[in-house]
């Protein structure tokens, strides 16, 4: 089970957004996708998502064509928060998150007690009567991600749940973006395949599994945060110098960027 695509590009007219990619994600396992602006995360992330379709090549979900799924199917399984989610209709907080549910069947009071535990789990139980359009930026982008949260709160009938969560620390604290991280941990540790786009290389390598460096429309490289965060891939990436230390405390890579190089290029 896992959702992947192989060999999968995106073309718009004459430009190449993807080059071919191959990439596996796999449940219980969190892979972060990393790179300048225009490398080609979101547009591989609009891949996996069934956004779009591969100019060539293929994506799958769970053993099967990701194109073949019904929507229904593919919404109960395969949940997305983009990198803006516009909404600017006066819906209470709690309307918001219930969204989410719309793809299920499982009852009003079901879908009431979900919609209440995704709120807690992102610190936004407080807000739930509140309308969204009063919100601060932080406050709706924890509304939202409760609301997809509560998309795939429980097992899939069709195989393994997957998350993706394209730049969803980019309006949060820091409070919250340490509180994401423990949701994001939290899901996979129940078997959910999670992907998120961040730009923060230090993020992501305390949470992930796997980390992918992206570059005009390729995979520069990918494994282990360990291993791809070198001087040389970080120098190749994003034409910057860094150093690299040991988390005092998780031991993960701590990218350092040198003082001299902290410019606009």
């Amino acid at each position: 089970m896992s959702l992947n695509t192989a060999a999968a590009t995106l073309r718009v007219g004459k430009s190449v957004l993807l080059q071919p990619t191959s990439l596996t994600l796999k449940g219980g396992e969190i892979t972060a996708i990393c790179g300048p602006n225009g490398a080609g995360k979101t547009s591989l992330l609009r891949l996996l998502s069934a956004d779009v379709r591969p100019s060539s090549g293929g994506v799958s979900l769970n053993g099967r064509e990701l194109s073949q799924w019904r929507a229904q199917d593919r919404a109960q399984t395969l949940a997305v928060l983009p990198q803006h989610s516009s909404l600017n209709f006066a819906f209470a907080v709690e309307d918001v998150v219930a969204l989410g549910r719309s793809p299920h069947a499982s009852g009003r009071q079901r879908d009431q007690q979900i919609v209440s535990a995704a709120l807690a789990a992102v610190d936004s139980g407080h807000l739930r009567g509140r309308c969204y359009t009063d919100l601060s930026g932080g406050e709706q982008q924890r509304v939202h991600l409760a609301r997809v949260l509560a998309q795939i709160w429980q097992p899939s009938a069709h195989g393994e749940r997957y998350l993706l969560l394209d730049e969803p620390t980019a309006s949060l604290d820091l409070a919250h973006q340490a509180l994401l991280l423990d949701v994001v941990k939290g899901f996979a540790a129940e078997g959910v395949g999670v992907c998120l786009v961040v730009h923060d290389l230090n993020l992501a390598a305390r949470c992930a599994d796997r980390l992918l460096l992206m570059r005009a429309g390729e995979v520069v490289a990918s494994g282990p945060p360990a291993e791809v965060l070198t001087v040389a891939a970080v120098k190749a990436v994003f034409d910057v110098d860094v150093q690299l230390l040991a988390h005092p405390q998780s031991g993960a890579p701590l990218v350092i960027q040198n003082e001299s190089d902290k410019k606009l290029r």
